[in-house]
């Protein structure tokens, strides 16, 4: 195994070391080119897809030169397990790998950390570990798909890059979902090892995980083309509400949420509605998709603040809770900046110098150059959305409710008592919010249904009067029965239900969910699970009839009926790619 260790990286070697160069002055290029962009977090997304691209070329071109015939016969008949020639040829290449990424962005991050006009945090520098994990999951994946049967090898880097489209960890904990995946295709790999390359392994668990790892991707294949399909014949006949105005219910889902704020809340009202002729109906911010997180390993949102009349810019310093500042003029630093009290949370920036930290605002004051504290919710309530003027109020949401100051506040005045409208439901759920501010009172229309329309959410409006006093009173409240089949909206959970379940359970995997990120439970008919037993049932006696006309024998084709009745209908597919008839034993 070591000497097929040394003799591959000797086959590499010089590859490597001038991609390593390439690589450095790359990245050296680009940060003096766009110094801003190095931990931005669309940009590195990007570039990790780039990474893994190149680590899945690097992998397919590697495993693709033993893998002719006579290339692979000669490497695997030696005197060595499978497993141990697979380590020595894929160790060798998954260290060229790292060779490649890991030192040229360490000397990059050190650069920049010795640069004084740089904000260089400890969580900075998990970003080339990340790096290299993607770059390493293209490796693998690639390997994989170069020496496993062709019918399902290409399986691993689409369940790999389906993982990591969703996951929702954040900072260190980001790094524990890609290493997951390389051990995971690195087993894969070395079950590929095989003298016989178009079987799949008899080794049970490797049989196991590279099984699993093509239902998971058939789970997704089946989700995505059962919704196209019925997208399209619905299309074809005519009925799709979303594209024919005909075909959605008059009142409905879809055509409340793409009316007018007016025309929402005279219609949630009735005949009680007041006449809104003439008054401007407000339509407030959504929540932001992601607000920043303590230690998150890139920058999701903008929080600098730039101070033009002293000619300062500031960048928030997660390792210093506080903003540092710099002369932009010389670049030279010019200390810290930080609120009375320190910030509960990383800024976001909402406009104007107005920063948003946990559950308070503040205001950048050029005159003084200082944060003033603007106003506070109450405690453990988090501002999840940029503030609105709505008349005479500014409307500020919070992941419980809906907030009116007196706008005075958002230049320095006095808070005073706000008017809170809970919004009775989560936060994540919410749709859209209008307010139509009239003369004696403010109607305000909470629409929730996030994910309602193809998904699994339910969708209603609430619809509630704020009296001058600051009393609420619930006027209405309606739900909207869905336009789309439950069988297309709950797909994902009678194709598979524990395929569908593990998928939510990895998306999670390193993640820490806050509070304004929960919502509803949908609640799931009972017509979605009798499909689901009844598929599962078909599935497993589908199953069995064919693994008995590949001859598997009985005890093979029972173990695969019960696979195929926990997975249910992508562990047949999976089944039916990877299992070949058996020759008939004379």
């Amino acid at each position: 195994m070591s000497e097929l260790y040394v003799a591959e990286l000797r086959r590499f070697a010089r590859w490597a070391a001038g991609l390593a160069v390439l690589h450095l002055l790359g990245l050296l290029m680009l940060d003096y080119l766009f110094p801003g962009i190095s931990d931005d977090d669309e940009i590195c997304r990007m570039v990790a897809v780039v990474y893994a691209a190149g680590g899945t070329i690097f992998g397919v071109y590697q495993a693709a030169s033993y893998a002719r015939l006579n290339h692979w016969v000669a490497l695997l008949h030696r005197p060595v397990a499978p497993w141990r020639i697979m380590a020595g040829v894929t160790g060798a290449g998954a260290t060229v790998v790292v060779a490649v990424m890991l030192p040229p962005l360490l000397v990059l991050l050190g650069t920049q950390a010795m640069n004084p006009e740089r904000v260089i945090d400890a969580r900075h520098w998990l970003a080339p570990f990340a790096a290299t994990l993607f770059a390493l999951i293209g490796y693998l994946g690639g390997s994989y798909a170069a020496v496993a049967p062709r019918r399902y090898g290409w399986t691993g880097l689409a369940t790999a890059a389906v993982l990591m489209i969703g996951t929702l960890a954040f900072g260190a904990g980001a790094l524990l979902l890609p290493a997951l995946i390389v051990a995971l295709l690195a087993v894969l790999v070395a079950g590929a090892y095989r003298p016989d390359r178009t079987r799949a392994t008899t080794q049970p668990v490797l049989l196991g995980l590279s099984t699993l790892t093509a239902a998971f991707t058939f789970f997704f294949v089946v989700l995505m083309l059962g919704g196209i399909a019925y997208h399209m014949s619905l299309v074809v006949l005519g009925r799709n509400p979303l594209v024919s105005t005909g075909a959605s219910a008059p009142g409905g889902l879809v055509q409340s949420s793409r009316s007018n704020g007016d025309e929402l809340i005279a219609a949630a009202l009735g005949p009680k509605s007041p006449n809104l002729r003439g008054v401007e109906v407000v339509r407030l911010p959504l929540p932001m998709e992601w607000l920043p997180r303590r230690g998150e390993m890139t920058r999701t949102v903008a929080s600098d603040l730039t101070d033009n009349r002293r000619g300062t810019s500031w960048r928030f310093s997660h390792d210093a809770d506080a903003y540092v500042g710099f002369r932009m003029k010389d670049r030279r630093p010019v200390g810290r900046l930080r609120p009375a009290g320190g910030f509960v949370a990383p800024p976001v920036s909402v406009g104007d110098g107005i920063l948003a930290s946990g559950g308070t605002l503040f205001r950048f004051d050029p005159a003084t150059g200082t944060l003033i504290r603007l106003l506070q919710l109450p405690a453990g309530e988090v501002i999840v959305a940029k503030p609105k003027p709505i008349g005479q109020h500014v409307a500020i949401l919070g992941d419980r409710a809906l907030h009116l100051f007196d706008a005075a506040v958002m230049r320095g005045g006095e808070a005073g008592r706000a008017v809170t409208i809970p919004l009775g439901g989560a936060v994540a759920d919410v749709r859209r919010i209008d307010a139509a501010p009239l003369a004696d009172r403010t109607i305000v229309s909470i629409f929730f249904g996030q994910n309602s329309i193809e998904g699994p959410s339910s969708a209603w409006q609430r619809v509630v009067s704020v009296a001058p006093d600051g009393a609420v009173a619930e006027l209405t409240r309606r739900h909207f029965a869905p336009e789309f089949s439950d069988v297309m909206r709950f797909r994902a959970t009678w194709i598979s239900p524990v395929l569908y379940m593990l998928a939510e359970g990895a998306e999670r995997i390193g993640a820490v969910e806050a509070s304004y990120e929960r919502q509803a439970e949908p609640v799931i008919p009972h017509i979605v699970w009798a499909i689901a037993i009844t598929l599962a049932v078909l599935s497993a006696i589908g199953t069995f009839v064919l693994a008995t006309r590949r001859r598997l024998g009985t005890t093979a084709a029972t173990l695969w009926s019960l696979a195929s009745l926990i997975f249910s209908l992508p562990m047949v597919i999976a089944f039916a790619l990877i299992e070949r008839r058996r020759p008939i034993d004379y």
